[in-house]
């Protein structure tokens, strides 16, 4: 059937009129099925938006872009079989289809878009191919099924948001092959206990591992200089954290609210001057700074609500510089 310059099938789905692009899906109500025709290289932007019906899809080897929202909140879709001819998945294109539960990323791909598998609630496991270089922003946001994932050595970036929200994630490996962590890549990954950070990574961001209630143990790396506002914030569990010699500096509520953590060692090489850096660490016991620089110490409010600490040990000959931290929070000082 044609319709001015697009063709369509027998089903009311609308390509162009070369076929080589569908345009729209099937139009036919309560259609769970459908294969797309043969010779079709783009599934185009929302081309199945909302088709709530829809539970299987047929692509063929044929296609190799699946367009921006190609398949957002098609509710009822359980699983996808992506061809190995395709090369792009875009962004959004499966946003919101809360019953898919597996889905392969063939080595093919070459780009997956920002918030590609966004509220995917009932996928539970993932696979990263060799061919995908970066997970971008919001990938995996509100995936709350998702319990394994593998990240192949390829990958250099995980995005903002990638992972925010996948609260049935317990442990990640990350490969040596990452630079950066985004900002709030993990946040609020309840069930996560272990991290472990290589040494490849050189950034992570603000808010990167917030609100990780069950994490107990991370590995900060020699690469990492900087602690990023609110990168541990909340972290209730946490409670052994070893601060890299190469740490310059951490900054605002880094470690806010990480209630289980009783002592903290600060390097030598350390700027410490923003605020609330450990406030609220309510278990938090005792202190250690191995150098004080004079033009840069910790403000007041760096440990506002740390009702346990006891004692900051200082560098020898620095007691009168710290002396304003005994006033506040009524501690003994100990010179090393």
């Amino acid at each position: 059937m044609k319709k001015s310059s697009t063709w369509i099938d027998a089903y009311g789905a609308e390509y162009s009129a070369d076929r080589l692009t569908l345009l729209e899906g099937p139009q036919i109500p309560d259609l769970s099925e459908y294969r797309i025709q043969e010779g079709v290289k783009i599934i185009d932007e929302g081309a199945f938006n909302n088709n709530t019906a829809l539970q299987s899809i047929d692509i063929p080897d044929s296609v190799t872009k699946i367009g921006y929202y190609a398949f957002g909140e098609c509710t009822s879709l359980q699983s996808i079989n992506i061809p190995d001819s395709v090369t792009e998945v875009g962004g959004g294109a499966f946003w919101g289809c809360t019953s898919l539960q597996s889905i392969n990323i063939p080595d093919s791909v070459t780009e997956v878009g920002g918030g590609a598998f966004w509220g995917c609630t009932s996928l539970q496991a993932i696979n990263i191919p060799n061919s995908v270089t970066e997970i971008a922003s919001d990938t995996f946001n509100e995936c709350i099924s998702l319990q394994s994932i593998t990240i192949s050595n390829s990958v250099t970036k995980i995005g903002d948001y990638a992972f925010m929200n996948c609260i049935s994630l317990t442990n990640i490996k990350l490969p040596n092959s990452i630079k950066e962590i985004g900002g709030n890549a993990f946040h609020n990954n309840t069930s996560l206990q272990f991290i472990d950070i290589p040494d490849s990574v050189t950034k992570i961001g603000e808010g990167a591992f917030s609100c990780c209630k069950a994490l107990q143990f991370v590995n900060i790396p020699q690469s990492i200089k900087v602690i990023e506002a609110r990168t541990f914030m909340g972290c209730k569990s946490l409670s052994n954290v070893q601060l890299p010699e190469s740490l310059v500096c951490i900054l605002s509520a880094a470690f806010l609210g990480c209630v289980s953590l009783t002592t903290i060692d600060i390097p030598k090489n350390t700027w410490f001057y923003s605020e609330y850096v450990f406030a609220d660490c309510t278990s938090l016991q005792s202190v250690r700074f191995f150098t004080l620089h004079h033009h840069c110490w910790p403000p007041a409010s760096a440990f506002a609500g740390c009702s346990a600490l006891k004692e900051i040990v200082i560098p020898r000959g620095d007691k009168n510089v710290y002396k304003l931290l005994q006033i506040i929070y009524k501690v003994k000082l100990i010179e090393m």
